[in-house]
């Protein structure tokens, strides 16, 4: 009895995914002496029906019949997404162009989508598949490479982890972490254990669990870069100088307060791992969105350690194919209570930190 891998409802809609897939297939399990009605059926898309041949002549083995099902799998969902637009390399900025397709980038995508069972691993698969097919070039053999060697947990890890990511004014995508980066061990009894020493990059990494153990786990995975990015700006009182750190949900603004500092000028450092290439391409391609919570207490912690410095928080409202973010530069929502209920500050310990300097509202600041 035939396996039931390939079902007659893998019919593939778009022509250019249903081209890969039948181009794919003719090269890898048709021969030259081929008959005419079994090119007419892969033309029609009757995949069934001519693998069920191919294996009862044994043309076709078992495990090859396994790979190509997972693949069609793979290849149907695409056929779903891409006329969603899911996948479409949304942080690489590209604009769609008709370019030929790289059948040698399909062929190494297929050796390693082709072993993928598990559906939930199948949907970031088939979102590549569509994203690539939509505009070549978008994702890199080192992203499937990447995505190969990646188990569901640690897909999750990617998921979860993704949504603290943030772009430094010299535009590096970032997982911001403390110079003292705590361990797992820290936390294990009672909850975040903080210190009066913290600053606010310390601070905001135990509250949101980015600990060493993490950023080296993730490193192994590849997700982040190996090595430590430490960066720093001076802000300026004399030219009204401001920085910004943002992401999709929110941008930070940071720049000095002539009122509160008699110097003229302030440094200001920030330390974080690099996300990978492969993992800002598979970010076009989870589920999770940037989180304006972390924005927002990003803002919160560097105001309350750093109150020389002046702070605001501006909510993304859209962003344009280009990539270019819109927002309110005068609607500051730092300051707004409506806001104050979107916060892990809580994880801390009663009375660590002062809560009237942290939510500090616009009648009272």
């Amino acid at each position: 009895m035939l396996p039931t891998i390939i079902t007659e409802s893998m019919n593939i809609i778009q022509p250019a995914i249903s081209t890969i897939v039948s181009t794919l297939f003719a090269t890898m399990f048709l021969s030259r002496n081929t008959r005419i009605s079994e090119i007419d059926k892969l033309k029609a898309g009757k995949y069934k029906e001519i693998c069920d041949e191919l294996l009862a002549d044994g043309k076709m083995t078992y495990y090859e019949y396994f790979k190509f099902g997972n693949f069609l799998k793979i290849a149907k969902l695409a056929d779903d997404e891409y006329g969603k637009g899911i996948g479409k390399g949304s942080q690489s900025k590209r604009e769609h162009t008709k370019t030929e397709f790289n059948f040698d980038w399909f062929l190494r995508f297929f050796e390693s989508a082709s072993n993928i069972s598990n559906e939930d691993m199948q949907v970031l698969w088939a979102r590549i598949l569509s994203g690539e097919t939509y505009n070549s070039g978008s994702f890199s053999l080192r992203t499937v490479e990447m995505l190969r060697n990646m188990s569901y947990e640690e897909a999750l890890d990617l998921q979860r982890y993704s949504q603290f990511r943030v772009e430094s004014p010299f535009n590096e995508i970032l997982l911001l972490s403390s110079k003292e980066q705590f361990s797992s061990a820290d936390d294990a009894i009672e909850g975040i254990y903080a210190h009066e020493t913290d600053d606010w990059r310390e601070t905001l990494a135990r509250i949101y669990a980015i600990s060493s153990n993490e950023t080296y786990r993730l490193m192994q995975i590849g997700i982040l870069l190996p090595s430590t990015t430490e960066g720093f700006f001076t802000l300026e009182t004399s030219n009204d100088d401001c920085h910004s750190f943002y992401n999709d949900a929110g941008i930070v603004t940071v720049s000095i307060d002539a009122d509160k500092t008699k110097t003229k000028e302030k440094d200001f450092a920030y330390q974080g791992h690099m996300f990978s290439i492969p993992a800002i391409e598979l970010f076009s391609v989870i589920d999770t969105k940037p989180s304006l919570k972390y924005m927002l207490d990003m803002a919160r912690l560097i105001r309350y350690y750093q109150p020389e410095i002046n702070v605001a928080l501006y909510k993304v409202e859209s962003i344009d194919d280009s990539g270019y973010r819109f927002y309110d530069d005068e609607k500051d929502i730092l300051c707004d209570s409506s806001y104050f209920h979107m916060t892990s500050l809580n994880r801390l310990p009663g009375g660590f930190l002062d809560e009237s300097r942290i939510f500090v509202n616009n009648e009272t600041k």
